[in-house]
């Protein structure tokens, strides 16, 4: 079948590569014999949440993405 190849945007990795040693920036889609593609996408690059500590005192640009800037508002 045919075979696309193609590379994840800025702050994205393939799905379930961010776990291994050197996360993957490309995959490639196959036409499979059922004529369905076969499942690969990429995921975006998130941190882990804020200490409990902090819960409530910030805000963050994009959730806790790639890229996001958070705010910590001191009370």
């Amino acid at each position: 079948g045919s075979v696309c190849r193609y590379k994840c945007n800025p702050g994205f990795y393939v799905v379930g590569s961010l776990k291994t040693k050197t996360p993957r920036k490309y995959f490639k889609l196959e036409c499979l014999e059922d004529g369905q593609w076969e499942e690969n996408n990429c995921e975006p690059i998130s941190c882990p949440a804020l200490h409990n500590v902090f819960q409530g005192l910030y805000s963050c640009t994009n959730g806790l993405h790639y890229n996001t800037r958070c705010t910590l508002q001191c009370p």
